[in-house]
């Protein structure tokens, strides 16, 4: 982390009210240059927290690399004293928007485009709305994948996976969709599709992390298709 700078502010209204969140106001606002952490490097955080007269607690934090960004946004209002926090109340929103994962890196070395978008939101510990997750001719450490279509949709009570490709081309193909409830126990149901025909697409990938890695080799005859996931 590199020049971190935090600044606040701080205001009240005479008298102090029993409810003291109601006769203060206060301000913190942090920033930074770049942040590292191993292959990842991050250009610019920045995060407010803001208390204001009757209005609670308001929260934003921002991971900013040109182009891209990240954005959290909270809300909650703060307990009358003798009370405790209903986690209902709370409201959030992230709002996704990456350009290209190379954005992010030290050593910017995917190939290819690819690019996460979209905004949910949070309300009565319900989140609603999409990321979606596209890709072409995509490019890492020798892993490619000719295309990427996902998508996960965020509906109050549960995920669904409405989309789940990963083309690596050649007839190897990735394909996953299901739903994972998100109230206790969190029943999952998948159905997934795994036709790999080479193999020895992996090869250069798995040689970033495994020296002296005996190669893939072709499996002979028709593709292998893996069974659905049970459903719990």
């Amino acid at each position: 982390m590199e020049s971190p700078q935090v600044q606040g502010y701080l205001a009240g209204l005479l008298p102090i009210k029993e409810n003291r969140s109601e006769s203060i106001a206060a301000e913190v606002l942090a920033r930074t240059s770049t942040v590292h952490y191993q292959d990842i490097r991050i250009p610019e955080v920045q995060v407010d927290a803001q208390l204001g007269h009757g209005n609670g607690l308001e929260l934003t934090a921002q991971v900013l690399a040109e182009p891209s960004s990240i954005k959290v946004s909270a809300s909650m209002p703060i307990p009358k004293p003798g009370t405790t926090l209903d986690l209902r109340t709370i409201a959030g929103r992230l709002a996704v928007d990456i350009h290209s994962l190379n954005d992010f890196l030290n050593d910017p070395n995917v190939l290819g485009a690819f690019s996460v978008g979209g905004v949910v939101t949070m309300q009565n510990l319900e989140p609603d709305g999409k990321i979606s997750f596209l890709g072409s001719s995509v490019n890492y450490r020798g892993l490619t994948a000719q295309t990427v279509d996902l998508e996960l949709n965020f509906a109050h009570d549960h995920i669904e996976i409405a989309k789940g490709n990963i083309d690596f081309g050649s007839s190897d193909t990735i394909d996953i969709g299901g739903t994972v409830e998100l109230a206790d126990p969190f029943r999952y149901h998948l159905d997934n599709k795994i036709a790999f025909q080479d193999l020895r697409l992996f090869n250069s990938f798995l040689n970033n992390f495994v020296e002296n890695l005996v190669s893939i080799s072709r499996l002979p005859g028709r593709p292998r298709t893996s069974p659905p996931l049970p459903s719990y």
